[in-house]
């Protein structure tokens, strides 16, 4: 029983009775303070699934470059193997159409047949930038000049009435020689070359007479 003299006891004792309820309530159960963790938790979550994604992106960005950049090197490869091709036909297709007053080309080179002072026949290079440099001789007179890939090629009339065909490489070692056919037989005719036209490795020469012989390049 609380009296006028046990009055101020009884008051403390009270207020630590509602002291400790309140804290049981604060720890204990549904009552314990869970907000601030799980609010914690979903913003690492989310962090996590940020970063997730920009990575992807970026991995996604990177993947389409070197596509593009493959894509690119390809076209320009195959760009470059075509102007090569169209450089080697056009090689291929290279006539004069005279022995004395037309030329062929070969790397920015242009090559055309000139009398020597001794009478001779040969050709001639020229790159533009310097005077005519004398790449080989003939021993009759040229019919006409012709660029196949790499090789020149000049049909001649022969002093005793015969006929050939020399071919030279360009860049190589050898001399200029005659050109053989499929037994190693040195292709000549008798009479006089008229006319000489390249049609793809074949050199079809024609005589005085109408006579039409083919010589095979490869």
């Amino acid at each position: 029983m609380t009296t006028r003299e046990n009055a101020a006891e009884a008051a403390d004792i009270a207020r630590d009775r509602a002291a400790k309820r309140a804290h049981d309530r604060r720890l204990r159960g549904d009552n314990r303070p869970r907000y601030s963790r799980q609010h914690q938790q979903r913003i690492s979550n989310r962090t996590v699934a940020i970063v997730i994604g920009a990575i992807a992106v970026l991995a996604l960005v990177l993947l389409i470059v070197s596509c593009v950049s493959s894509s690119a090197a390809d076209q320009a490869a195959q760009q470059q193997a075509e102007e090569q091709q169209a450089q080697q036909t056009e090689q291929q297709q290279s006539q004069s159409t005279s022995s004395t007053d037309t030329s062929v080309s070969y790397q920015d080179v242009s090559f055309s047949i000139q009398q020597q002072e001794d009478g001779t026949y040969g050709v001639v290079a020229n790159d533009g930038t310097s005077s005519d440099t004398l790449v080989f001789t003939v021993s009759g007179t040229p019919v006409t000049l012709i660029m196949y890939n790499s090789v020149i090629i000049v049909p001649e009339n022969l002093s005793d009435g015969t006929w050939d065909v020399i071919a030279y490489t360009l860049g190589g070692d050898s001399d200029a020689t005659r050109v053989v056919d499929s037994s190693g037989n040195a292709v000549t005719g008798t009479g006089t070359l008229t006319e000489a036209t390249l049609d793809g490795s074949v050199v079809h020469v024609t005589d005085s007479d109408g006579n039409t012989t083919d010589v095979s390049l490869e």
